[in-house]
């Protein structure tokens, strides 16, 4: 749940990008960005703590698909991308980029982002409302 969903103030299409975040983060590192289990310890970690770095819990994560996780997970929505078309922009450049220097973890990792941006695709789509006010929502199609 997005920090400002949590503090009880409106949600918009930011508040899908934070929660594409968190699927992100756990399908590249296994675990949730916050991983209190403890209802009100959870809030609290949403609300004013940072997650760990993916790459400091898995080696293949590289340093630009970190920066696209933890941007979606900032905690104000202004701070994160400002359309699904942005992030899509960067998960698209991110699976399709070629490594400077190729090696196991190198390969492993573009083809992990790959799979996260292919599964992301397959399990949401994003749809942006060409109205006024530019709403956004993520739907699923399982």
């Amino acid at each position: 749940m997005p920090p400002e969903q949590l503090r009880g103030k409106p949600t918009d299409f930011r508040s899908d990008i934070y929660s594409a975040g968190a699927v992100l983060y756990e399908l590249a590192t296994g675990r949730r960005p916050f991983p209190e289990t403890h209802g009100p310890q959870l809030i609290d970690s949403i609300l004013h703590e940072v997650p760990h770095p993916p790459s400091s819990l898995t080696r293949w994560v590289s340093e630009a698909f970190e920066t696209i996780v933890l941007k979606c997970l900032e905690k104000e929505p202004e701070r994160r991308y400002q359309s699904s078309a942005e992030l899509g922009v960067d998960l698209q450049h991110l699976s399709t980029s070629t490594a400077s220097q190729p090696t196991e973890i190198a390969n492993d990792a573009k083809s992990k982002a790959k799979v996260c941006a292919e599964i992301l695709a397959q399990k949401y789509m994003f749809v942006d409302n060409a109205t006024s006010d530019s709403t956004c929502r993520v739907r699923s199609i399982i």
